[in-house]
């Protein structure tokens, strides 16, 4: 049926709200996540303009660490358990299981740093987060090895029912942690290599992964040269406490801008650079110092600061059951459908549901 308006005043209403349809739409889809992406690189922010003079004038790096050293990090530990990388790295639409051209490059591959008694942590993030739009990404959890027959047999177990482990042979401990890092870029680079975006994060951290995979469809991000986190700057190299790190093994006062270890995403050129330059640099034990502050400045690739960090991530600092909690919270609420730039901090409910994070 055709509905025909004879009035030219009900004309006029009727393309003033079609246009106002259309530009709603084109304000959603198109120009707030380019907004956002602007949020995301903030290269005319002050944070980004003390990034890029830090990185490249004031903050040393020893030159031990800047030196390629023939096989001084080789990282030739044997695999325990590797997951099937048909199923975790390509998807196939189920008409064309016989095709060989009918492989979907994952946009989102999320390495999750795990240890093996966190079962109930793995858990979690494959009912919560984890567990949406597997055409577009997959999640693996990266474990070295806990030294212990019967813990090791439930890693097998939970293994074969989920498919999602990676794991290493070198002892699980703090002291292992890039290790651990290393581990998840030589698997995502040789194993996955087609994935567009690596997201490394930990198995305590709630990620936002309905906003950012939206972001990074809609956005205009780089495919190349890109790693985006919320960035620490001017930190001093602790010399005591739980993170101490001896003159003798780093002389310099403060470390390069790094990242936040909680949760950074690199393009797949950047994973694959960041893992054959970690063999011929010698090591520390901080991962996130280590990898996206040390091998991130001897490669020269900038940084580029999330401005709105809240909105990505929280982390849950072990509360396996807060991630749960935030999970059913946000379904509940219409806040999982609204667009990154589209919320204010002065937005009632968005602040109160992450205010969790930060109390």
């Amino acid at each position: 049926m055709k509905i025909r308006a004879s009035n030219p005043a009900l004309r006029k209403i009727i393309v003033l709200l079609s246009v106002c349809t259309f530009a709603s739409l084109f304000l959603h889809f198109v120009l707030l996540p380019q907004r956002y992406l602007k949020n995301l690189k903030s290269e005319s922010s002050k944070e980004y303009t003390k990034s890029k003079k830090e990185s490249n004038t004031a903050v040393k790096i020893p030159e031990e660490y800047l030196q390629n050293f023939s096989n001084i990090s080789p990282h030739d530990y044997k695999y325990i358990i590797r997951p099937d990388t048909e199923k975790i790295c390509s998807y196939r639409q189920p008409e064309r299981l016989n095709e060989g051209n009918s492989k979907k490059r994952l946009l989102i591959l999320f390495i999750v740093h795990s240890k093996a008694e966190h079962f109930e942590h793995r858990n979690a993030i494959r009912e919560t987060w984890g567990s949406i739009a597997k055409r577009l990404t997959q999640v693996v959890f990266l474990l070295g090895d806990p030294k212990n027959v019967t813990l090791q047999g439930m890693v097998n177990d939970e293994n074969r029912k989920f498919g999602d482990l990676v794991q290493e042979d070198f002892f699980e401990t703090y002291r292992n942690i890039t290790l651990k890092n290393i581990m998840g870029l030589k698997w995502a680079s040789q194993r996955c290599p087609h994935a567009k975006y690596v997201v490394k994060t930990d198995d305590d951290m709630f990620v936002n992964s309905k906003m950012l995979i939206s972001t990074l469809i809609n956005s205009r991000l780089p495919k190349k040269d890109l790693i985006i986190c919320k960035i620490h700057f001017f930190k001093n190299v602790p010399r005591e406490g739980k993170y101490v790190i001896a003159r003798s093994l780093y002389e310099e006062d403060y470390w390069p801008s790094f990242c936040f270890g909680g949760c950074w995403i690199a393009s797949m050129d950047v994973v694959r650079r960041l893992f054959d330059v970690s063999l011929k640099t010698k090591q520390i034990y901080l991962d996130d110092v280590y990898v996206t502050g040390i091998l991130r400045t001897k490669l020269s690739i900038p940084l580029n600061y999330i401005s709105r960090a809240y909105m990505i991530f929280c982390h849950t600092r072990g509360n396996h059951t807060m991630v749960r909690k935030m999970w059913n919270d946000m379904e509940a609420s219409r806040i999982n459908k609204m667009s990154i730039d589209g919320i204010q901090r002065q937005n009632e409910p968005y602040v109160k549901f992450w205010a969790r994070c930060f109390t």
